[in-house]
């Protein structure tokens, strides 16, 4: 399912993330150059451009519990690294 090494787009209940994923726990991701993006705009156009209205980085790697997963996708795009 989960693959090393490659980039994922996940939605939580309340986030969208987006980055490496370097770790796979039976409870947990672990994911690296991660940005959280607050403000999609229209979710559509997003996903197939990556231009999102705001986007935070994560400083240091992200843990995200595997229960708190709705959904994620292979993000084949440049992982954002600009704050906006």
């Amino acid at each position: 399912m989960y693959q090393t090494n490659l980039n994922y787009f996940i939605q939580t209940p309340t986030h969208y993330f987006i980055g490496t994923l370097v770790n796979i726990t039976d409870t947990e991701l672990q994911l690296q150059n991660c940005s959280w993006i607050a403000d999609t705009g229209r979710l559509t156009q997003a996903l197939q451009t990556g231009n999102f209205i705001e986007v935070e980085l994560y400083p240091n790697p992200l843990i995200i519990p595997r229960t708190s997963i709705i959904c994620a996708m292979l993000w084949t795009l440049p992982v954002p690294n600009v704050q906006k």
